[in-house]
């Protein structure tokens, strides 16, 4: 028999993928209705390549197997919590229907922030508006960025290999586009020293991040407080509990 703790984990790994998935199939939607459906790429097709197999991989996968909502014990005490599997409120239509809502609404922030940002701002050093490579690497910085901190909503409890996969997914972004960048031109392509060079110097490229990451996550970790506070799920009470107890005891 699966505890709570298993069954939820599994919920999230199937939510999540599919988050991350639809993520990028809607950037690559708008990417193409930009581009006309002319075939001309607005970022390296490595980048999609490593998407899903390295820039946000590891995470969910350190969570899969170290997290957990409550103890073995909690699970065993309260035998309600076996309930929300039973009843299916873990994975219905209703919350699968959130994650794809959640991850259209990221991918409009994700793909049209910069756009936007960078279409009226002089983004280079000698004062030109952004080139489409800028824009493509910019915006793809926000893909993974956006998914590996999403993460942050539905971790129960961190230890320093949760921030290690966390944090270290969102380095690999940074190694692959120096390392790749510098690379001859032949090879490069547009991504020659496109990081090094243009965006890393440019302080509107790093707050361009800033707000894409806030403005894309903010409403899922102020839905999930509100439901937190005022609705909260059987084994967030237990832990709440479980959490005043110890308090107590100290």
């Amino acid at each position: 028999m699966h505890s709570s703790p298993s069954m939820l984990l599994f919920c999230v790994q199937i939510l999540y993928f599919f988050y991350k998935v639809c993520l990028l199939g809607f950037v690559s939607f708008y990417s193409n209705t930009f581009a006309h459906f002319s075939g001309q790429p607005l970022y390296l097709d490595w980048y999609a390549s490593f998407y899903n197999t390295v820039f946000t991989c590891l995470p969910v996968c350190v969570i899969a197997v170290l997290d957990q909502d409550v103890s073995p014990l909690q699970a065993y005490q309260f035998p309600q919590l076996y309930k929300e599997g039973q009843e299916s409120k873990l994975f219905n239509k209703k919350t699968f229907s959130w994650w794809l809502c959640n991850s259209w609404y990221s991918s409009l922030i994700v793909f049209f922030v910069p756009l936007t940002f960078l279409r009226i701002s002089a983004f280079r050093s000698d004062g030109h508006v952004a080139a489409r490579q800028d824009f493509g690497q910019a915006m793809f910085t926000g893909l993974i960025l956006v998914p590996n901190l999403q993460l942050f909503s539905t971790v129960k409890y961190f230890t320093w290999l949760h921030h290690l996969a966390i944090w270290g997914s969102i380095c690999l972004w940074y190694l692959f586009v120096i390392l790749y960048g510098a690379f001859p031109p032949k090879w490069s392509t547009v991504a020659f020293k496109e990081f090094i060079e243009v965006l890393a110097p440019s302080l509107s490229y790093w707050l361009l991040q800033l707000l894409v990451v806030v403005a894309a996550l903010l409403p899922d970790f102020a839905f999930s407080s509100y439901k937190a506070a005022f609705h909260p799920a059987d084994y967030q009470i237990v832990c709440e509990n479980a959490s005043v107890s110890t308090a107590e005891d100290q």
